[in-house]
């Protein structure tokens, strides 16, 4: 028999390039003994939620709820003996197995020992994996996908961004030893090739020819300072359309000439995504526009760096290296949190001169250029 290999991959450790690379890989892993589980996701934390863990969190109980309706009874019944099959088939056959979900990191453990207890029943052995991101530069990535979702940066500081080392791994640690516990670190100088697919294949002794050239793709997280207010900003005024006051008029003049679509700026001032997300059309604008690089607030800082120093003590002794040392230094120039949800002259100005020069999502056809140009006094 083989080993089982739980990937629970941590937020912003590039977790969903990886898994879409394995799952389009799959036939150059079974060649190298490694066999991706396959499901209608990619990810399988919708899986593991559903089967392991449906009557314990929120996210169970609306799969479960969804799996009641006969429509989809089959469907679950159909996954749970392909599940089955792949433990059979993959155990029996001496290979390895590989499932990927970031929320595994968030089983209870009844549902973890569940788990484990039915793969040890197939496999040797049952391997976690996680790459770990330092704490400021998770909490950055972490800031600027909330941002681009639906949070503001004052919810940020509200609810700091936590990479939770010791609650995703300590439960795995107990019932499976620490010597089936297998981290790195997300990080350029500690990654093989600097790439966290190879990482992963690494880590389970997986570097054979046909998989050497897998890489993952990389996603830009890039956003300026100005581009991140003016999200901040819509996130705001998304919930309470009173705060558009808040703006420049000279900004708000300028995102009233965007196009219906794909903005509805009208739209995001009726009130009317008040529950739901932003266009993505403004997340593309918002990275386009120059500036200088994000930094997570002054305050956010300090308050991460105090907060997390025990979970971080915690998981560098498992790993073996100061996690602190590859993290992402602190800047001491950093905005207070004051400074980067107030979007003065400057940043509007910025943001209209982007518009007037035809941004890649401003539709340059259907924006009038010259009357923006004006108000930036450019």
């Amino acid at each position: 028999m083989g080993t089982f290999y739980l990937h629970i991959g941590m937020h912003k450790t590039a977790s969903s390039s990886c898994q879409h690379l394995f799952e389009d890989s799959r036939a150059l892993l079974a060649a190298e003994g490694l066999h991706y589980f396959k499901s209608y996701d990619a990810n399988h934390s919708f899986f593991l939620m559903s089967f392991f863990e449906a009557q314990q969190r929120d996210i169970g109980r609306l799969i479960a709820a969804r799996h009641a309706d006969p429509r989809y009874a089959r469907e679950r019944e159909a996954l749970w003996r392909d599940w089955l099959g792949f433990l059979a088939d993959t155990g029996r056959s001496g290979d390895d197995a590989l499932v990927s979900a970031e929320l595994g990191g968030f089983l209870e453990k009844p549902a973890t020992i569940r788990l484990r207890d039915q793969v040890l029943a197939r496999f040797d052995r049952m391997v976690v994996l996680m790459l770990i991101r330092p704490p400021l530069s998770f909490a950055r990535s972490a800031a600027l996908q909330r941002l681009k979702g639906s949070h503001s940066l004052e919810a940020l500081a509200m609810g700091l961004p936590r990479p939770g080392y010791r609650r995703r791994l300590e439960t795995y640690e107990k019932l499976l030893g620490a010597g089936n516990i297998r981290l790195e670190l997300f990080h350029p100088e500690r990654m093989v090739a600097g790439d966290p697919a190879q990482t992963l294949l690494a880590m389970m002794g997986k570097a054979g020819q046909a998989v050497a050239g897998l890489r993952a793709p990389r996603i830009n997280e890039a956003l300026s300072r100005t581009g991140a207010k003016l999200l901040s900003a819509l996130q705001v005024i998304r919930r309470d359309p009173n705060a558009e006051s808040r703006l420049p008029s000279m900004l708000r003049d300028a995102l009233l000439t965007l196009p219906r679509a794909p903005f509805d700026y009208r739209l995001l001032l009726s009130g009317a995504y008040a529950d739901r997300p932003l266009p993505p059309a403004w997340t593309n604008l918002a990275q386009a526009i120059p500036g200088d690089r994000f930094t997570l607030p002054a305050e956010v800082q300090n308050a991460i760096t105090r907060a997390l120093r025990e979970d971080v003590e915690w998981a560098s002794a498992r790993l073996g290296a100061d996690i602190w040392a590859y993290d992402t230094p602190r800047d001491p120039d950093a905005p207070t949190l004051a400074e980067l949800t107030h979007i003065d002259d400057a940043d509007a100005k910025a943001i209209v001169r982007h518009l007037a020069g035809g941004g890649p999502t401003a539709n340059a056809a259907n924006t009038p250029l010259h009357s923006l140009a004006r108000m930036a006094d450019c």
